[in-house]
């Protein structure tokens, strides 16, 4: 089954894969992916996520183990989104949501709530 699932597995899979395991292994990708989702995401307002997001890249610092492009865009990006939110936050609020896609689960998915439900009152933990 393992084989035939790596088998049918896309390259934008693969790529993603590959994403995760580098976010998983270094501390400071990890800080900022996390940081990223839970903080810049909640803001309705492009000005006050494009001030969490100058601050975060400021604090967590831009990982070395992004690729070049990824480095300067986060560079640039929080650079400039104090200035222009309303260019730059829209570009990182859509690379975030297709980054995590598939990854992190909204809460307010019905299907995901359901299943927390269910696994909470098995007993399976804490949510």
């Amino acid at each position: 089954m393992l084989r035939d699932s790596l088998a049918t597995t896309t390259r934008r899979e693969r790529r993603q894969q590959a994403r995760l395991a580098a976010v998983v292994q270094d501390e400071q990708l990890r800080a900022l992916t996390f940081a990223l989702t839970d903080e810049v995401l909640r803001f309705g307002s492009a000005r006050r996520a494009a001030g969490r997001f100058h601050t975060i890249v400021n604090d967590v610092g831009i990982p070395r183990s992004l690729g070049l492009f990824d480095r300067l865009s986060l560079r640039v990006g929080a650079a400039i989104a104090p200035t222009v939110p309303w260019v730059v936050m829209p570009l990182v609020r859509s690379r975030i949501v297709r980054e995590s896609n598939g990854v992190v689960l909204s809460a307010d998915d019905p299907a995901f709530a359901r299943h927390v439900a269910s696994r909470s009152s098995e007993g399976s933990g804490s949510t």
